[in-house]
């Protein structure tokens, strides 16, 4: 399929393709416009290349499994279909603002209590997913859409990977790495095993990043990062960014999220939250007492 090609087109007889959102490995996203309701939506279109009857058997499983999740910071899906020459595509809700890739790119590292609310509402996406079964597999600070009130929303979920369905649950064949190079834990570098952990690791890359403005490994290619991935220690905070803010508690879970073992990881999204939940409840200022009740205070002196 030509790139671009689907601009102006038509699928399942009511989106019509506007312009290009972005692109990627996996497939192009358009902004489309229904043609009968005043609505917006973000579609990925997966390359045509790919496609086989086993493959187009996993897409229908993975886009049915996503379109399951309903959560406030979930970018769900909505409906999905094949184009008239066989391509599958994913309508999914067209979440508004800036991604969390962009705000990095343009600010570098955000104050430590911005990045561990924002890391919250990441954690919480990531719980829901992963009770519904689903893995993410590419999470990255693109794949995450913040709106001007700080709302944060993971986008596309429809490729993401169902464990319980071994390789059916897969839309990539087995051996194949799927994911950022620069955010694939080890067992993704490997095109092993992974699960709710795999997208753990990748928080703790993107923690790393909001802290710090930069990220933890660097190289000549998508590679050589990806093989720091495997057996290189996470640096700290100050071999990166020596005039960083102090945050040894945001430090100290993105050591243990980027652990390389998973079972070194944390057991679940839930615990991440926990631990973000006490982080944020001893760096968010104290709220102070009105001003009526300190006047009768001081008066009863």
């Amino acid at each position: 399929m030509v790139r671009d090609s689907l601009v102006g087109k038509v699928l399942a007889q009511r989106f019509k393709l506007l312009r290009t959102l972005g692109r990627g490995s996996m497939g192009d996203v358009y902004l489309a416009q229904h043609v009968r309701l005043n609505r917006r939506y973000a579609i990925k279109v997966l390359p045509a290349g790919m496609v086989d009857a086993t493959t187009l058997d996993r897409f229908e499983n993975e886009a049915e499994a996503a379109s399951r999740l309903h959560h406030p910071n979930v970018a769900s899906v909505v409906e999905h279909g094949v184009t008239e020459n066989g391509t599958p595509f994913l309508v999914m809700e067209l979440a508004e603002g800036e991604s969390l890739g962009a705000i990095l790119d343009r600010r570098g590292a955000i104050p430590v209590l911005e990045a561990l609310e924002l890391l919250r509402q990441i954690a919480l996406g990531l719980e829901h997913a992963h009770a519904c079964g689903l893995v993410h597999r590419d999470l990255k600070p693109d794949n995450v859409m913040v709106d001007g009130a700080g709302h944060a929303r993971i986008l596309d979920f429809g490729l993401a990977l169902i464990p319980e369905l071994g390789d059916a649950g897969r839309f990539t064949a087995r051996g194949v790495a799927m994911g950022s190079p620069a955010f694939m834990a080890p067992e993704q570098v490997k095109a092993g095993a992974i699960d709710a952990r795999t997208d753990l690791f990748a928080l703790g890359v993107i923690a790393f990043l909001m802290a710090t403005g930069e990220m933890p490994y660097t190289g000549r290619d998508a590679a050589a990062i990806a093989s720091h991935n495997l057996s290189t220690p996470t640096p700290r905070f100050a071999d990166r960014a020596p005039r960083a803010a102090a945050a040894p508690e945001l430090e100290a879970l993105c050591r243990h999220l980027m652990q390389k073992e998973p079972h070194h990881r944390p057991a679940s999204a839930a615990v991440v939250i926990t631990a973000l939940d006490a982080a944020i409840a001893r760096l968010r200022p104290s709220t102070p007492a009105p001003r009526a009740k300190r006047l009768a205070w001081f008066g009863a002196l």
